[in-house]
């Protein structure tokens, strides 16, 4: 994403503000965090919304240029953890209905781009309106910075609204959908990424740093727990390839 392009963003999701669930476990007192929102904000405004209400998490996207998904586990760094050690989880879907968070808002996202086309087009008559209108002596001065709100406004109504999906966990969940959904149009794994996480985050996602690795293990669908038990560590052998 290219903060030029980026009137207001929306940060939406259970780790869109996290803090100590950025830790992990095994950890010790940081002096101080910086969570996602506080990351993106560094680089254009945001608003927010933790998702647990739909409706409003919809609501929220309608006038903004770019969505930014934080969904995910929770781990020992907060108080009843979705995985930790002793504590298995039954299933690798998002938890707490996050998925179908995830499918409405993205969808009311790329919705949303059409009547942002016309508020932009609007826009752009608006400032070649108001440029008729100046002061002889004005108009040379302000006519490269009109030119350049109107191109702006244009190529941002031109634009898909960008709807980026940032999952937060240790342990895999089955994203699979959205991978290969048009609604999303990335998607960022960051693990528990510590007390400065959302700073990077934010970097991945504005391009300063460009992320980059393996991931270090297979990322299951749903129904592989139907097909092979728990219980059944030779099976994984047969199953999966080791590296």
């Amino acid at each position: 994403m290219s903060p030029k392009s980026i009137r207001k963003l929306a940060v939406i999701g259970r780790n869109a503000n996290a803090t100590k669930n950025m830790l992990g476990n095994y950890f010790g007192t940081p002096p101080f965090y910086v969570s996602p929102l506080q990351g993106l904000g560094r680089y254009v405004p945001v608003v927010y919304s933790d998702g647990s209400d739909v409706n409003k998490a919809v609501e929220l996207v309608a006038d903004c240029d770019a969505v930014v998904l934080v969904v995910g586990l929770t781990s020992e760094g907060v108080h009843h953890p979705d995985e930790a050690e002793g504590r298995d989880r039954t299933s690798l879907k998002l938890m707490h209905g996050q998925d179908e968070m995830v499918r409405a808002v993205a969808a009311a996202a790329k919705k949303g781009k059409w009547r942002k086309d016309d508020r932009a087009v609007a826009a752009a008559a608006e400032m070649e309106d108001e440029d008729e209108d100046d002061d002889e002596e004005e108009e040379q001065q302000q006519q490269e910075e009109e030119e350049e709100e109107v191109v702006a406004a244009v190529a941002m109504a031109a634009a898909v609204v960008p709807v980026v999906m940032v999952v937060m966990s240790g342990g895999a969940v089955d994203i699979s959908e959205f991978d290969a959904s048009s609604l999303v149009d990335a998607i960022l794994w960051c693990g528990y990424p510590g007390q400065a996480g959302g700073a990077a985050i934010a970097d991945a996602l504005f391009g300063t740093t460009e992320p980059s690795g393996k991931l270090t293990q297979t990322w299951y669908k749903e129904e592989f727990l139907s097909q092979v038990a728990l219980t059944d560590m030779g099976a994984l052998r047969a199953r999966a390839l080791w590296f």
